[in-house]
């Protein structure tokens, strides 16, 4: 997937003139991530690959009932599909109860 077009801003290119204008010797005064650091940027890895992995199924359940339009048609002959039929022929071996999706019971539901 191809980068979107950058939109440079005051505050980016303020910021971009600092780092590159920083020295080694700069760079290492800096303070180094801690632990609050990378759990924030690790959520938002997760966040945006959950995002891109539903995306990317709903798409392909589109193109399979043919629900895409002309532009959006034969997603999946131009994706690897290696993984998810992986993930599929998986699913389907271990079933639903082993993974701990059970179904919730009518007295549950409001």
């Amino acid at each position: 997937m191809a980068l979107p077009i950058s939109h440079e801003t005051p505050r980016g290119r303020h910021l971009q003139n600092i780092l590159e204008a920083a020295t080694a010797n700069d760079l290492s005064g800096w303070p180094m991530l801690n632990e609050k650091d990378y759990v924030l940027i690790g959520g938002v890895v997760v966040l945006f690959s959950y995002i891109d992995l539903n995306l990317r199924r709903i798409l392909e359940a589109f193109d399979e009932r043919d629900l895409l339009d002309h532009c959006g048609r034969g997603l999946r002959a131009d994706a690897p599909r290696v993984e998810s039929n992986r993930a599929r022929a998986e699913l389907a071996r271990v079933g639903r109860s082993k993974l701990g999706a059970a179904p919730i019971p009518d007295a549950a539901r409001g």
